[in-house]
């Protein structure tokens, strides 16, 4: 199966010759874009891949490219391309998700290392979001007062809590709370726990 990989450099010789030295890879489908303008403009369309970006563009910089695609981390990993003396723009790159960063010229073996550490990355991230969309389908089979219960129990609350909170009985409560476990296919709420956090990515605990 052929991986894209876009070269997105406003300077043609620089494509070529990453063109060029890419193509000795099979699997690759290499995508050259003239500008980080190009490349946004037919995102929505666009294959998931690893994204070669130079820092330096006319246009929408390098920078201003990757905190565009900052949200799509499960679609696109990006390598930014700099010239010397663009390290803090290369640090700040890689604050913003950026895999890697390469200096220019390129050595061969680097490229090659960095473009399987993002693709290695893209395919953690797109086994994670698969997981959170499934997580997220379980939860849909709740109904309103089995996510408020649910919600409650993550957060740490007892059935008689939860029950006093909600004004419903304690028996209530565990009809509710064993319903949610069983939509949930949750065998402990351990595995509750994790798939309200899978779901919902980020959720600090109250």
């Amino acid at each position: 199966m052929s991986r894209f990989v876009y070269i997105v450099d406003d300077e043609a010789p620089v494509r070529d010759s990453l063109r060029a030295l890419l193509s000795t890879r099979n699997n690759l489908h290499l995508v050259p874009c003239v500008s980080g303008d190009a490349f946004l403009a037919d995102i929505k369309e666009r294959e998931p891949g690893v994204v070669l970006l130079d820092i330096h563009m006319p246009g929408r910089s390098g920078i201003d490219v990757l905190r565009e695609i900052q949200d799509l981390s499960d679609r696109f990993c990006t390598v930014m391309l700099t010239g010397q003396g663009d390290i803090q723009l290369a640090v700040q790159a890689m604050k913003l998700g950026a895999v890697d960063f390469l200096e220019k010229p390129y050595d061969h073996r680097r490229l090659f290392g960095a473009i399987d550490a993002a693709f290695e990355q893209l395919d953690q991230s797109a086994e994670a979001n698969q997981r959170s969309i499934e997580a997220r389908q379980r939860l849909e089979l709740l109904s309103g007062r089995e996510r408020e219960v649910l919600d409650l129990m993550v957060d740490g609350e007892p059935n008689k809590r939860i029950a006093a909170e909600l004004g419903i009985s304690i028996r209530t409560v565990e009809v509710h709370r064993s319903n949610a476990m069983s939509k949930l296919s949750a065998s402990s709420l351990a595995e509750a726990v994790r798939t309200v956090f899978t779901a919902r990515p980020g959720r600090i605990l109250t």
